[in-house]
C-alpha cells in the first residue's frame, strides 16, 4: 500500500489510462467523470472511505472513466496484488469493497430506467 496526495483539480487518473492501483480516499474527495455527447458528465462525487479505481484490478482493463481531487486528498493505493490479499484477509475491508461495487450497479441501474416506464 502507498500513500498518494493530490492537489485540488489534480489529475488522478484518466480514461484508458493502464489500471495500476485501486484507492480508497483517507482525506478529502474525489470526481468521478467520463466524456459524453455534451462534454464532462460527472457521475460520482466521493469522500473519505469510499473505494475508486478498482474495476481495472478486477478485469485487466484500462480506466473506464477520470478520476480528479476535487479538494486536498490524500489516498491508500492498492496493485492487484495488495487488493486481492486485503479481500482475502480482511473480512470487513472485502465488506466495504463489494457494498461500494454494489452500491454503484443499483446507481448505474437506476440512472439506465430513469424516465422509463
Amino acid at each position: 500500500m502507498q500513500r498518494k496526495a493530490f492537489k485540488a483539480g489534480e489529475t488522478i487518473f484518466k480514461t484508458g489510462d493502464k489500471s495500476d492501483l485501486a484507492y480508497v480516499i483517507v482525506v478529502g474527495g474525489v470526481d468521478i467523470s467520463v466524456q459524453g455527447e455534451a462534454g464532462e458528465v460527472k457521475i460520482a462525487s466521493l469522500e473519505p472511505g469510499e473505494v475508486f479505481g478498482e474495476m481495472g484490478l478486477i478485469d485487466a482493463g484500462p480506466r473506464s472513466a477520470d478520476a480528479h481531487a476535487n479538494q486536498y486528498t490524500v489516498c491508500a493505493g492498492y496493485d492487484g496484488d495488495e487488493l486481492l490479499d486485503l479481500l482475502d484477509n480482511d473480512p470487513g475491508e472485502a465488506v466495504v469493497f463489494i457494498k461500494t461495487l454494489i452500491r454503484r450497479l443499483r446507481e448505474a441501474n437506476r440512472s439506465l430506467t430513469a424516465g422509463k416506464s
